[in-house]
């Protein structure tokens, strides 16, 4: 069977959508797997999928017409939301197709479409799934250890995707930086291949012994178990953050991430809404909430318990066997 996923990374967008595919290809690789781009994301793909499958480079306008030409049994198209062109030919030519994160026209039209993110159902289709029941971590958390009891704050996570546009891991950490001093707080920083800025993050934290910056996600979980609570933005982290029990501060991005619904206070989570990533505001609105999840301890209790019920390391399979069209 050959399998390919149509896949997007950069600036706008973020990162995540290769991994999510990533992770999907390791459990079927048992077939011949491959991925597709287009021209001016191939940069930022190949870094992550750094020759564990092959991948074709094409123009955005060629992309389909590339896709016939390639005789696949399924293609997955994890590019946010498609049109009826992007599914269309390849559904007359008898192929399979699953799509991920799509509020396009093209989402009524593919097989299944997964909108895992998107807990209120946007559009009427019964091709469409929605909710967190329908997502899975990456591998790396098969052997991750969830936090089990309710501890005090000594490390924080800061992580904010594979690219971070707005730069919320620079304000997010110079808000915090003096008072996790102050209170002996380790700050653990992972920033994704894309992020614009790390050179200078790397300059300012360099002299800085109560910080630790990385730029490999794939250890992220190791990170997670020693952190007690997190500062993130609103996308596919929340979900890794509940599966490890660490309440956490998360901060939408942009409007997409903003009608994401799962963080909430009901799961475990502080959602800053009132002033954008964009705002001044912004880093005040950071330290306050940081300040009272690590001083208000029934607070973060109430959130950690909250968030426990949580897990989302059995959906992987799910997921496989839905696009495979194969029963649970």
């Amino acid at each position: 069977m050959v399998i390919i996923f149509r896949v997007i990374a950069n600036p706008l967008v973020g990162s995540g959508h290769v991994y999510r595919s990533l992770t999907l290809a390791h459990e079927m690789s048992e077939n011949k797997v491959l991925f597709i781009t287009e021209d001016s994301d191939s940069k930022t793909v190949n870094k992550i999928i750094n020759g564990q499958f092959p991948i074709i480079s094409e123009k955005k306008d060629n992309i389909v017409q590339r896709l016939l030409s390639e005789m696949p049994d399924i293609v997955i198209n994890d590019i946010l939301d498609t049109h009826e062109h992007d599914v269309f030919p390849l559904k007359n030519a008898g192929i399979r197709v699953i799509n991920f994160e799509d509020l396009g026209s093209g989402a009524k039209q593919a097989d299944i479409t997964i909108n895992e993110l998107f807990e209120t159902p946007i559009i009427e289709s019964d091709n469409i799934l929605w909710g967190s029941q329908y997502f899975f971590v990456r591998e790396e958390f098969d052997n991750a250890n969830p936090h089990e009891s309710f501890k005090d704050v000594k490390s924080v996570l800061l992580s904010f995707g594979g690219i971070d546009k707005l730069n919320c891991t620079l304000k997010a950490y110079l808000s915090i930086k003096e008072f996790c001093k102050q209170h002996q707080i380790k700050i653990s920083i992972v920033t994704g291949p894309g992020y614009l800025e790390y050179e200078k993050l790397e300059e300012l934290t360099k002299n800085d012994e109560n910080t630790v910056l990385k730029n490999s996600p794939g250890i992220i979980s190791k990170i997670m178990e020693k952190c007690e609570i997190a500062i993130t933005s609103n996308g596919r982290t929340v979900y890794e953050l509940a599966h490890m029990n660490i309440p956490s501060i998360a901060i939408p991005q942009h409007d997409r991430e903003g009608t994401h619904e799962f963080a909430s206070s009901d799961r475990g989570f502080v959602v800053l809404k009132k002033n954008s990533p964009q705002s001044e505001e912004i880093t005040s609105d950071i330290f306050l909430a940081f300040q009272k999840l690590v001083e208000n301890h029934s607070h973060r209790n109430d959130l950690y318990s909250k968030m426990r019920q949580y897990k989302f390391d059995k959906n992987r399979k799910k997921v496989v066997n839905l696009i495979l069209n194969k029963s649970s």
